[in-house]
C-alpha cells in the first residue's frame, strides 16, 4: 500500500517522509509504551476507530496494532505537541505494547538503562508479588514459606485457596453489615491473602497471574458472558 500524507495536511507538520512520531501512553497509568509513526492515511484511521493504527517502516504498509496479537490499543485522546510535529497517544491496551511481551517498549526483558533508573508509573506491587513467587519457584529456598506451599503439591495449595476464599467472604459480609474500618482493613488483608495464595497456585501448575491479565484484556470492552446471552451489549 502506498503511503499518503506528504506535506502538511490541516497543519500537522509530517516529515520529508510523510511520517509523523507518536508517542503512545497508557491512559490509566501514565507509562510511556512506546514510540511508533503515523502517516496521513493512518492517522485517520486512527481517529475514525479509535483503534492505533501507525505506519510500518520495516513492512512499509499501515498496520493496526495488535492485528495478529491481538495486543490492539483503543485510542482515549490524540494531541499534537507544540510544534505540530509529534502526537501523543493515551489508549487503554489490550495487552503487552511490545512484541517481546513486555508491557512498555521501553523497559524490555533483560533491558538495561544507559543512566538511572527507569520510573515505572502506577502501581506493580500485585506485578512484584507475582514474580517473587515465580522466582521461588525457579530457586526453592528452605526458610521460604512460597516454597514449602509448593513442595506441599498443587492439592495442598488449592485447599488453602478454598480456605482463604472463605475467610474473605466472612471479612467481607461483616464489612458489609457493620462497615468498620477494622472491618474494610480486614476484608482487604483477607483479599491479598487470596490473591497471594492464588498466585502460588498458578506457579504449581506452570502458570502466572500474567495468564490472567491476558484473558483480562482480552475481555476489556467485550460483553460478559450471562449478558451476551441475556443480548446486552455492555462493557463490564
Amino acid at each position: 500500500m502506498e503511503r499518503e500524507g506528504k506535506g502538511r495536511p490541516d497543519g500537522i507538520e509530517f516529515g520529508p517522509d510523510g511520517l509523523l512520531p507518536v508517542i503512545v501512553q497508557d491512559h490509566r497509568s501514565g507509562e510511556i509504551l512506546m514510540l511508533a509513526y503515523t502517516d496521513r492515511s493512518a492517522l485517520e484511521l486512527t481517529l475514525e476507530t479509535k483503534q492505533a493504527w501507525f505506519w510500518s517502516r520495516s513492512r512499509k504498509k499501515l498496520w493496526h496494532k495488535g492485528e495478529e496479537s491481538g495486543n490492539t490499543m483503543r485510542v482515549m485522546s490524540a494531541a499534537l505537541d507544540c510544534d505540530s510535529d509529534t502526537l501523543l497517544l493515551q489508549v487503554v491496551p489490550a495487552g503487552p505494547a511490545c512484541h517481546t511481551g513486555s508491557d512498555t517498549c521501553f523497559l524490555t526483558q533483560g533491558g538495561v538503562p544507559l543512566m538511572g533508573t527507569v520510573k515505572r508509573f502506577g502501581s506493580h506491587v500485585i506485578d512484584d508479588m507475582d514474580d517473587a513467587v515465580q522466582s521461588r519457584k525457579a530457586a526453592p529456598s528452605d526458610d521460604s514459606y512460597t516454597c514449602r506451599l509448593l513442595s506441599a503439591g498443587t492439592e495442598r495449595i488449592l485447599r488453602k485457596v478454598a480456605e482463604e476464599s472463605g475467610e474473605f467472604i466472612v471479612a467481607a459480609m461483616k464489612a458489609k453489615m457493620r462497615g468498620s474500618d477494622e472491618d474494610l482493613e480486614d476484608t482487604a488483608g483477607e483479599l491479598a491473602d487470596l490473591l497471594y495464595h492464588s498466585s502460588v497456585a498458578l506457579a504449581s501448575v506452570g502458570m502466572s497471574l500474567k495468564d490472567v491479565e491476558k484473558v483480562l484484556a482480552g475481555r476489556r470492552g467485550k460483553p460478559a458472558s450471562a449478558e451476551k446471552l441475556a443480548g446486552k451489549e455492555k462493557e463490564y
